[in-house]
């Protein structure tokens, strides 16, 4: 009887505690702090269950949590860009909510709705944007089906170019504008979806303090519902 009563005893303190699972990075692979919960949120914020409706970036939202990278070691040593040019995802539990990719400063990706987006779990990525000895890949997703909102955040540092000769599939919201924001402004390209020609009687939003090089890329997806006031302003 004593031997039947250990055994499951010793096997539950054997076995590594799991959490519930939702979603990371699996290529490239990140360094986590602990490997058994890496789908885990990192961070948590209160907020009304449903579709995001804020005009905060979903990085800086994570950052004001105090969830920078979260579970992921953002020192490790870096590792080989894929060559697909993809990041890929193991996503256990698909919620609603949006979802950023960036490549250093770069917003190189983002979606309203990051998994009704991404529908195969990978997000195009042009790894040969990076021009540095290393980058750092960061993709922030924030789980908004329950309150409090959920926050998943993975850093991953990345060596080597993929070409980029990136395929952007009709899933995808975000193309990146070419220009290059002004010193009045964050030096990250925005990405949702592309800018409409949009003529100035019809403005109804235009990039803030004076960035004409915003006004298209506003006025379409400030209207689609993606309308980051570090960029944006009503007309």
């Amino acid at each position: 009887m004593v031997r039947s009563c250990l055994l499951p005893l010793f096997f539950a303190a054997s076995t590594p505690a799991f959490a519930s699972a939702h979603g990371s990075i699996s290529d490239p692979m990140p360094t986590f702090s602990d490997i058994y919960n890496k789908n885990a949120p990192s961070a948590y914020k209160s907020g009304t269950p449903g579709q995001y409706t804020g005009t905060e970036g979903i990085k800086d939202l994570a950052d004001v949590a105090g969830s920078t990278c979260g579970n992921t070691d953002a020192d490790a040593a870096a590792v080989t860009a894929p060559s697909n040019d993809l990041v890929t995802f193991d996503v256990s539990a698909v919620h609603i909510g949006p979802c950023e990719l960036w490549l250093d400063d770069i917003l190189a990706a983002n979606a309203t709705n990051c998994w009704a987006t991404y529908t195969d779990k990978t997000i195009p990525l042009d790894y040969s944007q990076c021009t540095s000895s290393q980058c750092r890949v960061r993709w922030v997703w924030l789980a908004t089906h329950n309150d409090p909102w959920e926050i998943f955040d993975n850093c991953v540092n990345v060596v080597g170019t993929a070409g980029g000769d990136t395929t952007t599939s009709s899933t995808i919201e975000t193309e990146a504008p070419s220009s290059t924001p002004s010193t009045a402004i964050s030096d990250t390209t925005p990405g949702t979806v592309a800018p409409a020609n949009i003529s100035s009687a019809s403005c109804s939003y235009r990039g803030n303090a004076g960035n004409e090089q915003y006004d298209e890329w506003c006025e379409a997806n400030c209207g689609a519902g993606y309308c980051p006031d570090s960029l944006c302003e009503a007309c």
